[in-house]
């Protein structure tokens, strides 16, 4: 009797959010399960959609599957998989599948991804029109990959947001040495635990160079790091850095504030910060 109710309750439940042909369908927080989202992927028509948010649905792999399965939505820009249970096989599902092929944007804040499902979302071939992954809360750096993806990173991407995981210097040092960050102009790692040798190694990466913000608060940075990143010839195109919350003292805030970084931050840019330990500036 009780599975009856909840059929019935996403079949009406499916039904009044979607026959008014909006844009956006807001699926959040609705309880959908897998068993919801295979009945959205495959009664409803949702070439319409362009944003759909199925956060808080309690969606694992399967239901990603489902999703990934429908050839209706291949006109969604926007996914938000906020705060399920998707692992590396679901982001695998969504980087090998060819219904979306115009999406830009994809959140899966607060679910089991791995390095492994990340890499393949970043180089895939298919979703050629990526520009903005948020991955924060995830598994990222919980466990160091031996075999890495094949291919480069897509060239779309602009924004990665890697805050709140795992992330060492190994990790760092793998992404690096696999071209994750070329194409960025926006990489935040903040709450991470990256140490001196960390900020050394995007310091000395050629990669970094269209990087406009970076974000390395709360992570494990000392003078040493900062002295790294003060130096560095890397960040042509740097107009906001965050490093607050780290362990470097007066003398390399000095330092930080000083020509180089301070050039390259008002190299006629408008509106760009840099953000210390406790110490806020702007231009």
């Amino acid at each position: 009797m009780e599975a009856k109710k909840q059929d019935l309750r996403l079949v009406r439940l499916l039904q009044a959010k979607t026959e008014k042909k909006e844009k956006r369908l807001d699926l959040s927080y609705e309880k959908l399960g897998d068993e919801g989202v295979a009945l959205l992927a495959r009664a409803k028509d949702l070439s319409h959609v362009e944003t759909l948010d199925l956060s808080w649905n309690g969606l694992t792999d399967a239901g990603i599957r489902f999703l990934a399965q429908s050839a209706t939505l291949k006109g969604l820009t926007t996914l938000i998989l906020d705060s399920n249970k998707i692992c590396d096989k679901g982001a695998r599902i969504i980087a090998d599948s060819p219904n979306f092929p115009k999406l830009e944007n994809l959140t899966l804040l607060n679910n089991r991804v791995s390095d492994e499902g990340a890499l393949r979302l970043i180089k895939s071939g298919l979703l050629k029109n990526l520009r903005h992954l948020i991955l924060e809360q995830n598994r990222v750096g919980a466990t160091r990959l031996t075999k890495f993806p094949d291919g480069t990173a897509n060239l779309s991407l602009r924004l990665i947001n890697l805050r709140r995981n795992k992330m060492t210097d190994e990790t760092l040092a793998d992404w690096i040495q696999t071209g994750a960050f070329t194409p960025l102009n926006h990489l935040n790692l903040g709450w991470n635990r990256i140490t001196d040798k960390g900020a050394a190694l995007l310091a000395n990466s050629p990669g970094m160079s269209g990087v406009e913000q970076l974000f390395l608060d709360s992570n494990h940075i000392g003078a040493a790091g900062a002295l790294a990143i003060a130096n560095s010839k890397n960040f042509p195109a740097l107009a906001a850095l965050e490093l607050h919350d780290n362990s470097f003292g007066p003398a390399e805030e000095r330092v930080l504030l000083d020509l180089r970084i301070r050039s390259l931050i008002k190299k006629g840019l408008e509106g760009s910060v840099l953000n210390l330990n406790g110490m806020h500036l702007g231009n």
